[in-house]
């Protein structure tokens, strides 16, 4: 079934692992969503881009795997951890701290 990043509230990601609860927001690149991580037992943070960049742009979506690549590689208390990576519905994901 398709489903548009609009619409992934009560989705389950990455084979049930992620359930997406609720919008926290969006912006000019993407959406955020709050999730319950089912391994974890913990609530986590969901960022997904825009379909409509990633099909204007065919860059975007490398740019978007570098994002997260360089904040996988950074540490400080005021920069969210990275917990997983993904792809739901052809978009990539991130899930991180919440």
């Amino acid at each position: 079934m398709s489903t548009r990043a609009e619409s992934w509230v009560g989705q389950q990601l990455a084979s049930g692992r992620y359930h997406v609860l609720a919008k926290l927001g969006e912006g000019g690149m993407g959406h955020v969503y709050r999730a319950r991580d089912r391994h974890l037992g913990a609530d986590v943070v969901i960022k997904v881009p825009r379909r409509s960049l990633l099909m204007e742009d065919p860059t975007f979506a490398a740019r978007f795997r570098g994002e997260i690549r360089s904040l996988v590689a950074l540490t400080h208390p005021h920069i969210v951890r990275i917990l997983d990576v993904g792809q739901h519905d052809g978009l990539p994901f991130a899930a991180m701290q919440y």
